[in-house]
């Protein structure tokens, strides 16, 4: 009986990336033995698992099992095309047909289906900006991941800040073109001799340095002003102190806290932003103040039960697109009134949402509080050292450095 190579799309689990998904791969098999081949796309388990089947709805999802079988199919034809199959003969034919996976355009496309797909609806929007600024500056429909030289990287900075770009916004673009670059090495798309990124070559910049903490007399003129009573202005700038006072929470974890977060005299998250970037889920423990206290009571939704949200902005039967919506409108309106209450106060700073958790860090940096506590506080984990010592923190102490985010 004449042997047969087989083919099938199969999700590679042995190793997560950073962001919990998993690469998927071309799977060949032939004489009991086979290999896997990279492909463009990571994916979540239980997303995968979702195309498998077919009783899926999402318009998304079956745009990609399209493009997986398209792949199968370049395989299954490349087989054809041997008199007899050989992993050797195959290698040589089959990966000079998939080509369109060199092009970075595609992956962008493939990672913004991936994220809206994981409810990650900002990230996708990040990867959209940036594949349209790459797309300018290149001016092609196509673009190979070897023409990502340390020169053309250069270039695209100089256009980028040309065009009134900060080093912010080039480092958000950069660093997701990095990341692609990462995943097409891994999944030998293109060869890791041909990487441009790093010391001695083309190193992205860090973000611009910007004043955006308060200082004392600022937050004690905003913790003294009185809003009218029950108005919109009165509800946006208690969101404001809320975040302030809760480790300088962003708005989308304020949206998403529920009830059941609530553990006595704290709320324990978990940062929708690092979620799915990290293995182990690292929960942050927020110490609930009189006056944050005050505006649960005063704002949360009732009745105060279990699975509710405390805030009432979104809802379980919302799309994750749906719930980003509704968090950049939240956002827009805490700026809107914070400013306004900020030029009444006599406050000259630029208030944001993002002005509450640098200030929250600045007061508790300037009473003396470790820098090591803070980066629990606020859920950074970009040190194991750091972690492991800030978990040795106990109640007692972040409940009295939190009592200093309002002495003034």
């Amino acid at each position: 009986m004449e042997l047969k190579a087989t083919t099938a799309i199969v999700l590679d689990t042995r190793r997560a990336k950073k962001d919990g998904t998993y690469p998927v791969k071309i799977r060949v098999t032939y004489d009991q033995k086979y290999k896997k081949y990279g492909t463009k796309f990571n994916l979540e388990k239980s997303v995968f698992e979702k195309i498998t089947k077919d009783n899926f709805r999402s318009d998304e999802l079956r745009d990609l099992k399209l493009k997986f079988n398209a792949l199968v199919k370049k395989a299954d034809d490349t087989i054809k095309e041997m008199e007899e199959f050989s992993f050797a003969e195959f290698d040589s034919l089959y990966l000079e047909k998939r080509g369109d996976t060199t092009d970075i355009f595609n992956a962008f496309d493939a990672i913004v289906v991936q994220k809206k797909q994981s409810g990650r609806i900002g990230t996708a929007i990040g990867y959209e900006y940036a594949k349209k600024s790459l797309k300018d500056f290149a001016k092609v429909e196509t673009l190979h991941f070897k023409k990502l030289t340390v020169n053309f990287l250069k270039e695209y900075d100089k256009w980028m800040r040309f065009n009134g770009k900060t080093s912010t916004t080039i480092g958000m673009y950069l660093r997701n073109v990095r990341h692609l670059f990462n995943d097409a090495v891994q999944n030998n798309i293109v060869k890791k001799s041909d990487y441009p990124f790093g010391e001695k070559k083309y190193e992205i910049p860090t973000a611009d340095s910007i004043k955006k903490a308060l200082t004392n007399e600022e937050l004690k003129k905003l913790f003294t002003y009185k809003p009218e009573q029950g108005s919109p202005e009165h509800f946006y700038y208690n969101l404001w102190l809320f975040s302030y006072l809760c480790n300088g929470m962003n708005v989308k974890d304020i949206l998403k806290l529920k009830y059941c977060d609530i553990h006595g005299e704290s709320i324990i998250f978990v940062r929708a932003k690092t979620e799915h970037t990290t293995k182990k889920r690292t929960e942050i423990e927020a110490i609930l103040t009189p006056i944050s206290k005050q505006i649960i009571d005063r704002w949360g939704t009732k009745p105060a039960i279990s699975e509710n949200y405390i805030f009432p902005f979104l809802s379980n039967e919302m799309t994750a697109d749906k719930q980003h919506k509704v968090k950049e409108q939240a956002v827009k309106q805490i700026n809107k009134y914070i400013k306004r209450v900020a030029s009444i106060v006599g406050i000259d700073a630029k208030l944001t949402t993002y002005v509450a958790r640098h200030s929250y860090t600045s007061k508790l940096l300037q009473a003396g509080i470790s820098i090591e506590f803070l980066r629990q506080q606020l859920g950074h984990t970009d040190s194991k050292t750091t972690l492991s010592y800030a978990q040795k923190i106990d109640f007692n102490t972040k409940n009295e450095a939190t009592k200093l985010l309002t002495d003034f």
